[in-house]
């Protein structure tokens, strides 16, 4: 169930996002975030594109990640 002010009067939307464990250089070892089977940057970035793009605008007051929708 989507969150209280999750879409305020101004039609603003609100999701929040999981990106899970993405193998960045943040770290300046990326190899070793991907032993750990940390998502490639790109299957993160989709997840918020599709938000952007208007595909999750059913999530709205949701927290999204790259195979649905975590239980608050």
């Amino acid at each position: 169930m989507p969150r209280e002010g999750a879409k305020d009067k101004f039609g603003a939307k609100v999701w929040a996002v999981d990106p899970g464990l993405v193998a960045t250089n943040l770290t300046r070892n990326p190899d070793a975030l991907r032993a750990r089977d940390a998502l490639e940057p790109d299957t993160s970035a989709r997840v918020v594109l599709g938000i952007v793009e208007g595909k999750r605008d059913e999530d709205v007051g949701k927290l999204v990640h790259k195979d649905g929708v975590w239980p608050w």
